[in-house]
């Protein structure tokens, strides 16, 4: 599983990270709902089949250690 995390400026945050479970759970620590993930995504990558299997999350830089947490475990 890859997980990338960077600061956009002062205000924001934003993680690409691969899997599903994961990426429900970053949504979680960014303060948003869980069952939004294709909404709240900023980007969704797919396979050459169509399958997703990583999405790009912005998030409120305040998020920033929940967010690591999740992502560095």
């Amino acid at each position: 599983m890859a997980v990338r995390m960077w600061k956009d400026g002062t205000r924001r945050g934003i993680v690409y990270v691969e899997g599903k479970e994961t990426a429900e759970r970053v949504l979680l620590a960014a303060g948003r709902d869980e069952g939004k993930l294709r909404e709240s995504a900023m980007a969704i990558y797919q396979d050459k089949r169509g399958k997703v299997f990583a999405w790009q999350i912005a998030f409120d830089i305040g998020r920033w250690d929940s967010v690591a947490a999740i992502c560095h475990q």
